[in-house]
């Protein structure tokens, strides 16, 4: 209705305002962004890579370094050549892409449960202290809200009987990414293809396409540890 659109409206606005708010001087800069942006502008100044961001304080025994999947890191080349490596509008893109995610989990509460539902749902999510505070700073976490509701979408569709044949394939593909900004997302990851397992009818298609999915987010992880003796594999088992 027009009333639920103008006030959808007016909370984006609001939620914008609070984050963009003297925008330039509550940001965080520190040495983890500094280096997310460093990997990056590598990738164009001096070499591609397949290593995503080195978790530098974090090594095992054997002196191997945690290596994240590059995929954050290739979303942020396109920033640094668009907005020519400037801070301040590479972390306003991740405060517009929480706003972002609010309006998605707006339309995906609104599909599944109802309007009122979708109202309170965006509304606790964008006035969130911790909400607010992830979007001043560049952190490749700063996608797990997104793609979690992503996911949360197409588990609900298959528990409703209205999922796709792809569904499965674009499950695994968002479990990937996630997994590839935070390695502690993979219990979650199985959790998730368990329920979509079970919602399913077809397990062994589920199955497949899972998996197909989940290769395709951390492709250039995989390629870089099936020509370099399984690094990440040894090193994550060590560590762990």
């Amino acid at each position: 209705s027009r009333k639920a659109s103008f006030v959808i409206v007016l909370v984006l606005i609001l939620a914008g305002a609070i984050r963009f708010y003297d925008f330039q001087n509550r940001i965080t800069f520190g040495p983890e962004q500094a280096i997310s942006l460093l990997v990056s502008a590598d990738y164009i100044n001096e070499k591609f890579s397949l290593l995503g961001l080195p978790s530098t304080q974090r090594a095992t025994s054997q002196g191997h370094i945690i290596f994240y999947p590059p995929v954050f890191n290739y979303s942020l080349i396109p920033l640094l050549v668009i907005f020519n490596y400037k801070v301040i509008p590479i972390t306003a893109y991740f405060a517009l892409l929480n706003l972002v995610t609010g309006l998605v989990l707006y339309f995906v509460c609104k599909k599944i449960f109802n309007r009122t539902t979708a109202l309170f749902a965006v509304t606790i999510f964008l006035f969130n202290d911790l909400m607010i505070n992830h979007s001043m700073f560049i952190w490749s976490v700063n996608y797990l809200p997104l793609f979690g509701i992503l996911i949360f979408y197409l588990l609900a569709k298959k528990y409703l009987k209205q999922s796709k044949i792809l569904d499965d394939f674009w499950l695994g593909f968002l479990c990937s990414l996630a997994f590839g900004v935070e390695y502690l997302f993979l219990p979650t990851a199985f959790f998730v293809l368990i329920l979509g397992a079970y919602f399913s009818k077809k397990r062994t298609k589920t199955l497949l396409l899972f998996l197909l999915g989940g290769i395709a987010g951390i492709l250039p992880t995989i390629i870089f540890d099936l020509t370099h003796e399984f690094y990440h594999i040894k090193t994550l088992w060590q560590y762990l």
